[in-house]
């Protein structure tokens, strides 16, 4: 029997999706924790080996807060940047409170008093700041629109998917009911991007000194479902969809 699993490198497309459904059915909180985990799955691709702050703060500037403009405010305007998306992050999957601690950000404009979450669709409102400065004090108000936050995370996140869906094997495989007890299986709508699995098996054959080259998208085979028949039929004389084949020839 044919047995559709999801792999770790799919779980960007099927995060998006629950989370778009969440906002649909007005399921804000968890729309918004599972959107804010998204530049941590993204930033270990992008920037491995650094710390969980280092990678989250700097994909976040990089791939949602420069190319979206969102620090082309006046100075001492705060903005939903990389810092504050963070500690809104810890503070809201941490303690359950959907707020940033001003204390905790180092860029100064961002150091908000009052930060103030909107439960909206975002067509009205995305962020909205002000800034009352008095000599040496200053008081700082940060509101943004859950739905455009999730939304613009959602977006980013797909697009970087997109073009660097090879790297997002993190080794791990999640199996719905169905695929074992039948029905429609929740992975149908799922595209995988590029041949991570394929990329890793043909990593360690290059590794052990094999002139084998993969011939076919490994990944791809594998979420279609292949019975072990059907590998046997697209691959023969194999015992897996990577499996041998003679020694020159491409597989």
């Amino acid at each position: 029997m044919p047995i559709r699993s999801l792999w770790g490198c799919a779980m960007v497309t099927f995060y998006v999706r629950d989370i778009r459904r969440a906002l649909e059915n007005g399921c804000w909180f968890a729309a918004l924790a599972l959107a804010l985990t998204l530049p941590d799955v993204c930033g270990v691709v992008e920037y491995p080996g650094t710390t969980v702050a280092e990678r989250y703060i700097s994909w976040y500037d990089r791939y949602i807060a420069q190319p979206h403009a969102l620090d082309a405010t006046p100075e001492q305007t705060a903005y939903p940047s990389g810092e504050v998306i963070y500690n809104l992050r810890n503070t809201f999957l941490h303690q359950g409170k959907p707020s940033v601690i001003g204390e905790k950000v180092k860029e100064k404009r961002n150091r908000v008093d009052r930060f103030a979450l909107m439960l909206g669709d975002g067509t009205m409102l995305h962020t909205m700041a002000a800034t009352i400065d008095i000599g040496e004090a200053a008081l700082r108000t940060l509101v943004v629109d859950v739905s455009w936050l999730c939304s613009i995370l959602c977006d980013s996140a797909e697009a970087y998917y997109r073009d660097h869906g090879e790297a997002f094997d993190f080794g791990y495989t999640v199996l719905p009911q169905s695929a074992l007890f039948g029905g429609k299986s929740p992975l149908d709508d799922i595209v995988v991007q590029g041949d991570p699995l394929g990329m890793r098996l043909q990593q360690k054959l290059d590794k052990a000194g094999s002139p084998l080259r993969l011939r076919d998208n490994v990944t791809q085979k594998i979420m279609e479902g292949l019975s072990r028949a059907d590998v046997e039929k697209a691959f023969p004389g194999t015992e897996s969809p990577a499996a041998e084949a003679s020694q020159g020839q491409q597989f």
